[in-house]
């Protein structure tokens, strides 16, 4: 048995490890059955298969005996296969259970086995119990050493609901304290406390699913700072595409609120939305519109007229502390800051053609809105050039 100090990771548990549990598919005698890996009873098989596939030396002893685990090559249908054996006897599965899975899903595999029998893990020598498993691998040895992005650990929360902890980080997605999945562009870990539906391979069934778990456990968070980073998120993270469906916490409604009137649009659309049937009280500070901004809102609305845009909405004209806040729709009202007009009246008539556009269900950075922009660019060109299009 080779146990190179380096490179072996040793696992080990109170109580015999059966031959049974790597033998027999379904079987699942975990004292609790408590672990979102253990419950599939083919873990341990997943395991072995991954490790013996990645050409790892793998033995396990307890107190009934020492075994060995390793392949040997058969043909079947003219395709060949590695089966895997244990003390050179051939047991009822090969290499190519598991194909879906990396060394780092064999290593989580066994440490929350072992994590669940309340045993230990390290790299050897560690305090043996009565059953140890021994893996010598580079590769697994170094999951070993990155073992705080496959599990929780010592993670402290920097914030936390009833459905969700919150932790520092890139989009890792934890559920009873493993990863079981990731976000790309995320601006934060999430670890689930909600039942998740896992696939065999111990991922997440339904990616749709999580996403509406974290919505839920966001909008009962009382962290404010955190509360109020999630709600100006900026494309491209994943947090600036969020729904927020479901009931908002008191919390939740403070703070969009408190966005909302120091600048509106800062808050992601989503939630922009959502503020007429969320907060109906939500006002802007309205003012008094100055006798030359008058003038030059009419003489906008007349050019655009006669380009065949018939500016109808309401308009309000509105102080806002935010410099790159120029205009906004909100319940179909157009919402002009001052600085609408700082830049004279050929600003002034672009800033309210395309506040007029959303007004007509066109909405900003849509291929939609772009496609209709061409289509009109054309038209007036082709009025210009009296060509028949």
């Amino acid at each position: 048995m080779n146990t190179d100090c380096s490179n072996t990771i040793m696992l080990t548990t109170p109580g015999i490890l059966h031959p049974e549990s790597w033998s027999i598919m379904g079987i699942n005698s975990k004292p609790d059955n408590n672990s979102p890996i253990g419950f599939f009873g083919t873990g341990m098989k997943l395991a072995l298969a991954v490790l013996i596939r990645e050409n790892a030396t793998v033995s396990i002893i307890t107190p009934n005996g020492i075994y060995e685990f390793g392949k040997e090559t058969k043909e079947f249908r003219g395709k060949t296969f590695d089966v895997i054996t244990c003390n050179d006897r051939e047991l009822g599965f090969t290499t190519e259970l598991g194909k879906q899975w990396e060394l780092e899903g064999a290593y989580r595999e066994l440490v929350s086995n072992t994590i669940d029998e309340g045993g230990e893990w390290g790299r050897h020598p560690v305090s043996i119990q009565d059953s140890t498993i021994y893996i010598t691998h580079n590769k697994f040895a170094e999951c070993y050493d990155n073992h705080e992005n496959i599990f929780v650990g010592a993670r402290v929360p920097i914030a936390s609901s009833d459905k969700i902890n919150i932790y520092k980080g890139d989009g890792k997605i934890f559920y009873r304290g493993v990863k079981v999945g990731f976000i790309e562009e995320a601006m934060y870990s999430y670890e689930l406390l909600d039942e998740v539906k896992l696939t065999e391979d111990r991922t997440i069934f339904n990616i749709y699913d999580v996403y509406r778990s974290i919505e839920r456990g966001i909008e009962k968070l009382t962290n404010k700072s955190i509360l109020k980073h999630l709600f100006t998120a900026k494309k491209p993270n994943w947090e600036a595409d969020r729904g927020y469906y479901g009931t908002w916490g008191v919390t939740m409604k403070e703070v969009v609120a408190e966005i909302w009137e120091e600048s509106p649009t800062k808050l992601i659309s989503n939630l922009q939305h959502q503020i007429r049937s969320q907060l109906p009280d939500a006002e802007f500070n309205q003012i008094e519109m100055p006798e030359r901004h008058e003038r030059m809102l009419a003489k906008a609305k007349e050019f655009l007229a006669k380009m065949g845009y018939d500016v109808k909405a309401k308009i309000k004209y509105i102080s806002n502390e935010d410099n790159l806040n120029i205009a906004f729709v909100h319940s179909e009202i157009i919402h002009l800051t001052e600085r609408s007009f700082d830049q004279g009246l050929f600003f002034l008539i672009t800033t309210l053609l395309e506040e007029h556009c959303h007004t007509i269900g066109y909405s900003d950075e849509s291929r939609r809105f772009e496609q209709f922009l061409m289509n009109e660019l054309v038209k007036v060109w082709s009025i210009h050039l009296e060509i028949d299009l």
